[in-house]
């Protein structure tokens, strides 16, 4: 999405290259908010609950900009509101889904179980940044940016009915509570024994 946010933000929508600076700013800002919130977030939800919230949130700056028209004295409000919402959301999923894969990894594994996924994550973005490329030159810009929200929804479906137990827990209320109850451990069946 970032190469094709610069592109579409200047180029369709007609925007300065300042405010563009200030989107990127604002989801740094996001970012900050999010990492300050977490831990009180965490401490009331549980980090397994912190990360499914926060998944729904992430197409929130690809609908913002897709569907993005009108005035620039409307539209940059909306859009600095949109990527700071999806700043605090992506960086609260990082934490929650780093201390999730930290504490399920067994000990001897953290290392490898980090390098493999640094990696997937690196190979996805950059194949996704070349297929952004190609579909946005075939395309265009604005049905791109639609294809990519629409590709973001089954992702969070799959983390939603993910069939692993801490997921699985998540969704199942203990006795007498609501979804929002007490912090619980959930362990791996491999790190029961």
């Amino acid at each position: 999405m970032p190469s094709l946010y610069v592109l579409f933000a200047v180029k369709t929508l007609g925007l300065p290259v300042g405010v563009v600076g200030l989107l990127t700013a604002s989801f740094g800002a996001g970012g900050l908010i999010g990492a300050t919130v977490a831990p009180r977030l965490v401490g009331r939800f549980t980090e397994n609950r912190v990360l499914l919230g926060s998944v729904v949130v992430f197409p929130l700056a690809f609908v913002a900009l897709a569907s993005a028209h009108g005035s620039p004295s409307v539209l940059v409000p909306l859009l600095v509101v949109a990527y700071v919402i999806t700043g605090v959301a992506t960086v609260m999923f990082s934490v929650c889904y780093g201390t999730i894969q930290l504490r399920e990894s067994p000990p001897e594994m953290v290392g490898r179980v980090n390098a493999i996924i640094t990696v997937a994550t690196m190979g996805i973005m950059t194949l996704g940044g070349i297929a952004g490329g190609v579909l946005g030159e075939v395309i265009g810009l604005r049905p791109t940016l639609w294809t990519c929200t629409a590709l973001i929804l089954p992702a969070i479906l799959l983390v939603w009915c993910s069939p692993h137990p801490v997921v699985r827990f998540c969704l199942t209320p203990a006795r007498g509570q609501g979804l929002v109850g007490p912090r619980r451990r959930v362990l791996s069946p491999a790190r029961r024994r």
